[in-house]
């Protein structure tokens, strides 16, 4: 795990000894080598993730540590805010420099291990940010994005074989990706498509199940349970932290007396739908 000097880096570490994990924990300083101290099950090494030949040759080092690699954690990474055109350009590229290229190495370094040994976990720990943009955040915001999409292309790469034994696969591309889809599920797994059915011959074969899955619009359905919210025979309990600072009312239109479902600007966070 990198980023292990403080914050959730280094709480995921103790929770990680505390489950009986075998940890590889970096930091950047040599100051803070003894973070986390106490820890049998902890060795903390020094990585500067903006060196990628460090990076590159991390994997092995890694490895050697307690002989066996299953998981790569991505945590480290910085925020610097600012104005864009306040911000140099070196600035700029080492914060990419340590979000993203330190992460791609890191990741290149352990995939032929996990390939060899089958299997291993790579978890690049992103931020809200990359979904919802702040202020004064715009670089880092572009860096975490970058960290969000390190994902496989399933139209040039064979997916099936660098995701093993999942518990469950969602398809929603349909066709020769379904077909594949099903070397990637583990036997008693299932694997949901919302395109076309899944086929159970195939299913039988892997010892899993196949499910198709779709959820057609009722608009009558949507405007009855608001008629009802606007007549007060349904009241909605609204989770806070979903929608910043708006308490159920706030489902009503903005205009004076129009039905939530009539007005959607009363809709403010990303994915609420009114009614």
């Amino acid at each position: 795990m990198t980023g292990t000097s403080s914050g959730f880096g280094n709480l995921s570490v103790r929770c990680f000894a505390e489950a009986d994990w075998n940890v590889v924990a970096t930091v950047r300083k040599g100051a803070d080598l003894d973070v986390p101290a106490g820890l049998d099950s902890v060795k903390t090494l020094l990585l500067n993730g903006d060196h990628e030949d460090a990076d590159l040759a991390f994997g092995d080092l890694a490895l050697s540590q307690f002989g066996r690699l299953d998981a790569l954690i991505n945590n480290a990474g910085y925020r610097q805010g600012g104005p864009l055109d306040a911000t140099t350009m070196d600035q700029v590229h080492h914060k990419f420099h340590t979000n993203v290229f330190g992460l791609i190495a890191l990741n290149k370094t352990v995939i032929p291990i996990f390939r060899k040994q089958r299997p291993g976990v790579i978890a690049n720990v992103s931020s809200i940010s990359a979904d919802a943009g702040f202020p004064y955040a715009s670089a880092y915001e572009a860096s975490k994005v970058a960290v969000t999409l390190q994902v496989i292309d399933y139209r040039n790469e064979r997916f099936e074989g660098l995701v093993h034994d999942a518990d469950a696969v969602l398809d929603l591309v349909g066709g020769e990706t379904l077909h594949r889809s099903w070397a990637a599920v583990r036997p008693s797994g299932i694997v949901v498509s919302i395109v076309q059915p899944p086929d159970q011959e195939k299913a039988a074969a892997r010892g899993a199940r196949g499910l198709f899955f779709i959820v057609e619009p009722d608009r009558h359905g949507h405007i009855a349970i608001s008629e009802l919210i606007d007549t007060g025979k349904l009241k909605p309990v609204v989770d806070p932290s979903r929608t910043g600072h708006r308490d159920a009312s706030g489902l009503r239109g903005a205009r004076d007396g129009a039905p939530a479902w009539q007005d959607r600007s009363a809709c403010r966070s990303r994915g609420e739908e009114a009614g």
